[in-house]
């Protein structure tokens, strides 16, 4: 007998069957994903033990060497740089008087030279009134380096020139801007010496006494020596290279073209021992 024909395919159901088991698959991947958006993220701490806390640097019972330097210099000059600053501001002071009454006394035009004294009388004043607090200070140096650090005298030379040029400097450009106006020079003068004492002579002073107690350590230091900085200062590049410059013969110039500190105003470096 003839086979009997195959029943006939329904492709209408036969696709609306795949569609429905795609739809259905694709329902059950998208709820799975958001159980996992809805679930709360994991504790890091609770599955990754946690990392040691890093330990601070042991601090060392005793500042190094030339920390102690320095420590040794402040604790020592503290009062004789005070001392300074205090008889620094009265010789400005008695100048400033004595310069007013030239002033008031003057017959005829005031300059320079009817109004201060004479140049190296200027000097002079001005060196004496610092020897004092820079001998001190070299003596200090020359002891923490272990010998005679002697008086410094070109420290308080060098210094003392400085102030008297810079107000002769004042006081000429004073009487050139008042012509002749007694009143308004009176005022000028009195504003430059107002100026150091309440600006300039603390600086200056302390400028003395780190240069007196750095010219000490090296009169009484002797071999190869190591220029340090005094981190209080802060950074200075000048004073950086010197540092690089290690090892150093006494004798010879440091980067900057000194023997010693200091290498600028406000400079409160030293140098010790290489080794």
């Amino acid at each position: 007998e003839p086979e009997s024909e195959p029943e006939p395919v329904d492709d209408d159901a036969a696709v609306e069957g795949l569609f429905a088991r795609l739809r259905a698959d694709r329902a059950e991947k998208v709820a799975h994903a958001e159980a996992v958006l809805a679930a709360p993220a994991p504790d890091v701490a609770d599955e990754v033990e946690a990392a040691p806390e890093p330990q601070a640097a042991p601090v060392p019972d005793e500042a190094t060497p030339d920390l102690a330097v320095l420590a040794a210099r402040d604790e020592r000059l503290a009062a004789d740089e005070r001392a300074l600053v205090r008889a620094l501001k009265r010789s400005l002071a008695d100048e400033q008087n004595e310069v007013l009454d030239a002033l008031r006394r003057l017959r005829g035009a005031p300059t320079v030279a009817t109004l201060l004294p004479d140049r190296a009388a200027h000097d002079a004043r001005f060196e004496s009134v610092l020897a004092g607090g820079v001998a001190t200070a070299a003596a200090a140096g020359g002891d923490v380096a272990g010998g005679d650090g002697g008086r410094a005298d070109e420290v308080a030379t060098e210094l003392g020139r400085s102030v008297a040029t810079d107000l002769r400097a004042r006081v000429e450009r004073a009487v050139e801007e008042a012509s002749g106006d007694v009143e308004t020079l009176a005022e000028a003068i009195s504003s430059a010496y107002r100026e150091w004492k309440t600006a300039r002579a603390e600086p200056l002073a302390r400028d003395a006494i780190t240069a007196g107690f750095a010219a000490g350590m090296y009169a009484a230091s002797s071999g190869t020596l190591r220029w340090v900085v005094d981190p209080a200062e802060g950074g200075c590049p000048d004073c950086d290279d010197n540092v690089l410059a290690g090892a150093t013969a006494k004798g010879a110039t440091y980067p900057t073209g000194q023997l010693h500190p200091p290498a600028h105003a406000g400079c409160r470096c030293v140098v010790v021992t290489a080794s």
